[in-house]
């Protein structure tokens, strides 16, 4: 079966929003995690999609078909390299948006973030009901960013 670039730029936003929704934490021992900082680096590692996981974007179309669709999309500015064309992702501004609503996210929920220099460690925080929570936030970045 085929897919049409929008569909598949649609399926690609969903599954960068389900990243999203679990990778603006860092994890750390004990089974801690922390919100990452507003930067650059941590909004590209958090919306970044690898190549090997082009197989989660849809299953109407082949892996191979897929690479080849994510290199035009890249091509024609709809998706961006990330890190060494290993990783993409779309770069909209819904994309910063989405990022900042998924940190608010988790602080609001009680995670903490930066560094404290009384205690001179990062400021973590146990999550009890992570993959609730995980879901929660995914559909929290659906519902308010639909489409790229």
């Amino acid at each position: 079966m085929k897919i049409n670039n929008s569909d598949f730029l649609q399926a690609v936003w969903e599954l960068q929003l389900k990243k999203l929704s679990k990778s603006v934490l860092n994890h750390h021992p004990r089974d801690e995690r922390s919100v990452v900082s507003v930067s650059d680096n941590s909004f590209n590692h958090s919306v970044s999609i690898n190549t090997c996981e082009r197989h989660l974007i849809t299953n109407l179309i082949g892996k191979q078909q897929a690479f080849k669709r994510i290199r035009d999309l890249i091509a024609s500015k709809e998706l961006t390299w990330s890190y060494s064309k290993i990783t993409f992702f779309i770069d909209k501004p819904n994309s910063k948006e989405a990022f900042l609503a998924a940190r608010e996210f988790w602080l609001s929920n009680g995670v903490r973030t930066g560094f404290s220099e009384e205690r001179r460690s990062l400021n973590t925080s146990k999550i009890d009901n992570y993959d609730i929570l995980s879901n929660q936030c995914y559909e929290l970045l659906k519902s308010k960013f639909p489409h790229a």
